[in-house]
């Protein structure tokens, strides 16, 4: 009888985000027919509860036109997804560095999820970003995934190639306008090619009830970098997977993240970096704060093959409790085949440092200001690495706008 439910609620979610014209990938469908409705029976979503999620009456987006989101960093590249579709680009530049184009199409192997095959099998669009060789970028590229349309769903995909020797980075933007559900699945796939340097800040401006699952799939080449910086401020339900492959010789990847669930909010980060190559380095940083009966999950693996001889690999998963209520549940991982490496991880979970907190009173700040002013710098060390300096500060003045950090 279990066996039948789970049938049947994977067949109405999938029926139901489903376009009757779409000529879908036969390896979606085909991962569509083999993947399991995701439960906390599976080790990679032991600690994701989907059922609310599945429980909503969703329905496909229809692509409409959302109210327009005023980037904050003097982007020269706009492209907006408004509710599932490819809106507009919007371009400042006379010669356009970059290539925007639409796909019919995406062939994947190998899906993280049913919900990232669902999501590839029946896209609300596919939008082709191409970096041109050789270009260095200064400003940041924006993409706006924007929502606004009740109990719907949107499924765009976005391809990304930074072509040889180009230097790039991409604000992305997820954007609900809405305080009821809405639904984002939304796949990336990006390809840094040899001697490239690719950097994505996402942030999160999402609804108190939206709900996103985010799948990212990266390949970087020889001598190439690629680095993310995820910050969620605001959003009911999110699951971001993340795999790199470091497939080139001397590839770099860094990832970083602040999530800071609260209420009853829940964001859960599962990231995969593999080491394909000698000689190559990754680093992981991610960083928690939770309050109320938020809930936070970190699971990081990194996985070095036999002949990824001299891999260097870091990475570090500290969080702060506010609350009795609070959960935070983290697993970093680490499987190793090759004997020459440098490989480490850690984890830390605890209260607020009472001894700082009453330093900080003693000098005439309130309990809640001196909260602030600790969790600010806890936070920093994760907004520091973003390098560039609007893009910065626009974090800085939506977590202080939400009332996360105490701004001096």
């Amino acid at each position: 009888m279990i066996e039948a439910t789970a049938l049947d609620q994977k067949e109405l979610f999938i029926g139901s985000l489903t376009d009757a014209e779409a000529r879908p990938s036969l390896s979606a469908l085909n991962a569509l027919k083999e993947l399991p409705l995701p439960t906390t029976r599976q080790e990679l979503w032991k600690y994701t509860r989907t059922a609310r999620l599945l429980s909503q009456p969703w329905q496909r987006a229809s692509g409409k036109t959302a109210p327009v989101f005023e980037v904050p960093c003097g982007a020269k590249e706009i492209i907006r997804i408004s509710n599932g579709k490819w809106e507009s680009n919007e371009s400042l530049c006379e010669n356009s560095s970059i290539l925007v184009e639409r796909m019919d199409r995406v062939e994947g192997a190998d899906y993280l999820s049913l919900f990232e095959a669902v999501n590839e099998a029946f896209p609300t669009d596919i939008i082709r970003i191409t970096v041109k060789k050789g270009v260095c970028i200064n400003d940041p590229i924006a993409i706006v995934y924007q929502q606004d349309e009740n109990l719907c769903g949107a499924l765009p995909v976005v391809v990304v190639e930074a072509q040889e020797s180009s230097i790039t980075t991409i604000n992305e933007y997820h954007v609900s306008s809405l305080a009821t559900a809405t639904l984002q699945l939304r796949s990336l796939n990006v390809s840094v090619k040899e001697k490239a340097n690719l950097t994505i800040n996402k942030i999160h401006l999402l609804g108190d009830e939206t709900f996103a699952l985010q799948t990212e799939r990266v390949s970087v080449a020889s001598q190439s970098s690629f680095a993310i910086n995820t910050i969620t401020i605001s959003g009911r339900w999110l699951r971001n997977d993340l795999r790199i492959d470091l497939e080139g010789e001397h590839a770099y990847a860094q990832l970083n993240g602040l999530f800071m669930p609260r209420e009853k909010q829940f964001c859960d980060h599962h990231t995969l970096v593999r080491h394909l190559a000698p000689n190559c380095d990754s680093s992981e940083l991610y960083k928690a704060v939770l309050n109320d009966q938020g809930i936070g999950v970190f699971n990081g693996k990194v996985y070095v093959q036999q002949h990824a001889q001299k891999t260097n690999a870091y990475q570090n998963n500290a969080n702060i409790l506010l609350s009795d209520d609070a959960q935070m549940n983290t697993k970093p991982e680490l499987e190793i085949y090759a004997d020459d490496v440098k490989c480490s991880h850690g984890t830390t979970t605890g209260q607020m440092d009472e001894a700082a907190l009453f330093y900080l009173r003693s000098r005439g700040l309130s309990e809640d200001s001196a909260r602030r002013l600790l969790i600010g710098a806890f936070a920093g060390e994760v907004i520091q690495k973003i390098s560039h300096e609007q893009t910065r500060n626009h974090i800085v003045e939506e977590l202080t706008k939400h009332g996360l950090l105490f701004h001096v």
